[in-house]
């Protein structure tokens, strides 16, 4: 669409899906991931700014897909900071990094918003609670 027109948010909803297929779903790398991040980017500096809403229900649309778009391109930089495989099935796999390191990665990813509305990811280590139930320990198991 061109710049300075007005977006709709299904055609945004499309193109958020086809990024999220393309660059963050199954298998990532850094590559992918990069792309995708500036796919996002672009949609939250050019794309948000010129959704419209006619009625109501379209309302709803527009604050649903802006509300994904942000939450997608800040899950987007949470994977790239991440340099490792973590988790269940291949949702989480990284082909770059593809050992689980719980070393340096036995750790959320925290994301917080400043009062200027700028969001910051914070790699943050798990508490002692979350750390005697972590994956693998033989305690878990009684």
């Amino acid at each position: 669409m061109a710049e300075g027109r007005d977006m709709d948010s299904d055609g945004l909803l499309v193109r958020l899906r086809r990024t999220w297929a393309q660059h963050l779903w199954l298998i990532r790398n850094e590559r992918r991931l990069k792309e995708g991040q500036r796919l996002l980017s672009e949609m939250v500096e050019h794309d948000l700014p010129r959704l419209r809403a006619r009625d109501a229900h379209e309302l709803r649309k527009v604050h649903e897909v802006a509300g994904s778009v942000m939450l997608t391109e800040i899950a987007c930089r949470g994977a790239l900071m991440r340099k490792e495989t973590r988790g269940y099935g291949p949702l989480v796999y990284r082909e770059d990094y593809p050992f689980t390191d719980n070393e340096n990665w036995l750790k959320w990813i925290v994301a917080s918003m400043n009062p200027d509305g700028e969001v910051s990811l914070t790699p943050t280590p798990l508490s002692d609670e979350e750390m005697r139930w972590r994956p693998g320990r033989e305690e878990n198991a009684k």
